[in-house]
């Protein structure tokens, strides 16, 4: 049974607990009303943004949409041809990501017309469909939106957004639909976050579920009229608390409509994601209020159990001095306490043996000023700046009882009481060895400093975690980094290197090696782009290092610049396929397109033409005007020829002013005639050199495949045979290889074998 005295402490502790408890239950409801609030906020912004985003896309939409039946509306749009009609009536439309298509259907229902050419020619009729009907019974001029179908093209879930369309005797034309892909719909809300749980549902006006994000195939086309929480939107509220009749998840709700469309969006965020951060709070808050009672508990306890310990207490202090004293006999560090006037009030045994004094008849350190001038010397400044309340660590030089010179790392502690110094703390510890060894490892950083200074490749080291430790000069030009400011940060922001085809962060040697405990071999093709934009071709390697006892401890990773070989490279590659005056691919690349095409139009029983051209009148250029005006005119040739001609073409220099198109996948020898003569015709055309008007013409010769000959070499004879009758024949025109251009090309051959 408590005292008088204990009871009366026992009821004052029980006030400042019943007032902590009192308080922590006014911080817990004001922070869930708070959180409330901030809810009901926060959902009411992301309603109006998705609202705004989703007007706007219908806004978007029905634009369109007007557009084309103004189109419709016209009598000298409807008279055109369907295929130029098409194009005409559905200028106006959208083509963006998530419309299907829009299609024009008449009276009965039957598409007419659609932005997929596709629908237009399926033959489907539209004429059962609910938001067709509507149309067609009521003079309603509005936007009107169906509720989710399957897409009769591609069975693809929609919504239809459909107006109607009036005769000039405002009787009822058909309609305009425009589908919507309802997947499309999350790109609009996908980037509003709201949480595990959270929900974002598009419905009209009489509750019927268009679309639900997370996607949601199973409530899409539902009615939510009869729900809760339509039925409170409702009556006017817009912003509240409820239960989802859906999947019975609370949440908070804002509604709202969205202007000038049947249209309604609702917003909801799970309230346990919401007041998740609340309750970890209280929670945390709580634990910190039961401590403090718990403390307060404790504190009572211990105040009550202080007058009962006094007397063991000064019995377990008298014996903590003597445990103490053995502790600090005991340390490898040397332990001291001067006065203010420097006289030495204690010292454990290291101290006394290192720097000498002695002890009273009680065994009690002694000493004076000359036990502690060993310290002091050049050292006191440091002795008083702790006299004035300065904390001070420093390395000193000393010489010991023996007459050694050691270095000691010494701290200054002052002993304040009051504000007032009383003394010093001292502790030195004996660091002559690990200054030798500093010495010496300083000496090596140094000389392995000035080594990789010098050096021309960019160096990295960085720590087990792989951020950077270290750049060498070149390595902070290559990156554009300080090494100060380099240092701490991760080694691929510093050097991000790639390959080509790949992800920037793909390639990380550094990363590579510490995970892989092995050397990285350099890449035939990584680059470096650095934080000014610098790019560098590189090659890098890399290795783990590691310490004495094999732990991994970082890795070096070595990068060589080489920029202008790989550049030289790649212009050697260059100059070795296409022609150095004109860029146009050279023969050895022709030869390789012509095999690859050959052996495409025999598999796919196409034909192909082989067209040799040699311009006529360009060597009365050169001797007139120069070899620079010839290149000139040959440089504007192949660059018409380059800008007409299809991609699947390839024209090629073989020199001087001869010229080979390998024209492939033609239909017949009408298609290359039409080739032909376009080329003809660009060569005809006047050139402008230097103040100069010049004119050339082209003779071209025509082979084709297979008729002519299954392989290159011989297609190029006969091209080449063919051209040579073009000139003959008066030039400025073309021939095909034939029997009797082959026949002439013999003769001629075999006259110029007989000539001496």
């Amino acid at each position: 049974m408590f005292t008088s005295p204990r009871r009366t402490f026992a009821l004052l502790a029980l006030v400042p607990m019943i007032s902590i408890a009192a308080l922590f239950g006014m911080v817990v409801l004001d922070g869930r009303h708070d959180v409330t609030q901030n809810m009901r906020h926060s959902n009411a912004n992301l309603s109006n943004t998705v609202e705004e985003n989703i007007r706007r896309t219908l806004d978007f939409y029905d634009r369109s949409m007007l557009g084309v039946r103004e189109e419709v509306g016209k009598p000298e749009v409807m008279a055109l041809p369907p295929d130029i009609r098409n194009r005409v009536v559905f200028d106006k439309a959208v083509a963006v990501n998530g419309v299907s298509n829009m299609t024009v259907a008449d009276a009965s229902g039957q598409v007419t017309m659609s932005s997929n050419p596709k629908l237009a020619a399926s033959n489907i009729s539209i004429a059962d469909r609910a938001y067709f009907i509507h149309h067609r019974d009521n003079l309603d001029p509005g936007l009107t939106i169906s509720e989710p179908l399957l897409s009769k093209l591609d069975n693809q879930a929609v919504i239809i957004l459909t107006r109607r369309i009036d005769l000039p005797d405002h009787s009822f034309g058909g309609v305009i639909a425009l589908s919507l892909k309802l997947h499309s719909l999350d790109e609009l809300f996908n980037a509003v976050n709201l949480g595990d749980g959270g929900r974002i549902t598009l419905l009209r006006e009489d509750g019927v579920v268009l679309a639900r994000f997370p996607s949601d195939k199973e409530t899409a086309g539902s009615s939510l009229a009869d729900s809760p929480v339509i039925r409170r939107f409702k009556a006017g509220e817009n912003n509240f608390e409820t239960f989802s009749s859906v999947d019975g998840v609370q949440r908070f709700y804002v509604l709202k409509r969205i202007t000038r469309y049947p249209l309604i969006i609702s917003v909801a965020q799970a309230t346990d994601l919401a007041y998740s951060a609340w309750r970890q709070r209280t929670l945390s808050q709580g634990l910190i209020v039961l401590t403090l009672l718990v403390g307060c508990l404790a504190l009572a306890w211990l105040f009550l159990r202080e007058l009962e310990t006094r007397q063991r207490t000064a019995h377990r202090l008298r014996n903590a001095e003597r445990d103490l004293r053995t502790i600090l006999d005991g340390l490898p560090s040397m332990v001291a306490y001067w006065d203010k006037h420097l006289l030495i009030r204690f010292a454990n045994a290291l101290y006394m043996k290192t720097l000498g004094g002695g002890t009273d008849e009680t065994g009690s350190p002694v000493g004076g000023l000359i036990e502690g001038q060993r310290l002091i010397g050049t050292n006191a400044p440091y002795f008083e700046r702790a006299l004035r309340g300065q904390r001070q660590v420093f390395e000193t030089p000393v010489v010991d009882e023996a007459g050694q010179r050691r270095w000691l790392l010494v701290s200054f502690v002052p002993d304040l009481e009051d504000g007032v110094v009383q003394g010093v703390f001292v502790q030195a510890n004996d660091i002559s060895d690990r200054k030798a060894a500093a010495d010496l490892l300083f000496d090596e950083k140094e000389r392995i400093r000035v080594t990789l200074a010098s050096i021309g490749d960019a160096v990295v080291s960085t720590d087990g975690e792989g951020r950077v430790t270290y750049l060498n000069p070149a390595a902070e030009i290559m990156s554009g980094f300080d090494s100060a400011e380099a240092i701490g940060l991760d080694v691929a922001r510093v050097m991000p290197l790639h390959d080509p085809g790949s992800d920037p962060t793909a390639r990380n040697p550094v990363a590579m090696a510490l995970r892989e405990q092995r050397i990285v071999k350099p890449s035939a093709s990584a680059s470096l782009v650095n934080r000014r934009q610098l790019r560098f071709d590189i090659e890098d390697t890399a290795a783990p290092i590691h310490d004495r006892e094999g732990r991994t401890i970082g890795a070096v990773m070595v990068l060589r610049d080489v920029t202008a070989d790989r550049a030289m490279t790649l212009r050697l590659a260059h100059l070795a396929q296409y022609d150095a005056l004109t860029g146009l691919p050279n023969r050895v690349l022709l030869y390789d397109r012509a095999y690859q095409a050959i052996t495409r139009a025999a598999r796919e029983k196409t034909a192909l033409a082989l067209m040799y051209l040699d311009l006529d009148g360009f060597k009365d250029i050169n001797d007139s005007l120069g070899h620079d005006a010839g290149d000139a005119v040959l440089v504007q040739f192949a660059e018409r020829m380059s800008a007409t001609l299809r991609a699947s073409d390839t024209l090629s220099r073989q020199g001087g002013d001869e010229f080979i198109l390998l024209a492939p996948m033609l239909r017949d020898t009408q298609a290359a005639e039409i080739v032909a003569a376009k080329m003809l015709a660009i060569a005809a055309e006047p050139f402008h050199i230097d103040g100069h008007v010049l004119t050339v013409t082209a003779s071209l010769g025509v082979a084709m495949f297979p008729a002519d000959g299954d392989s290159f070499d011989l297609l190029s004879r006969r091209a080449d045979a063919a051209m040579y009758s073009a000139k003959r024949a008066g030039k400025n025109r073309w021939r095909f290889y034939s029997d009797d251009v082959g026949r002439h090309t013999e003769l001629r051959f075999a006259e110029h074998r007989q000539e001496p």
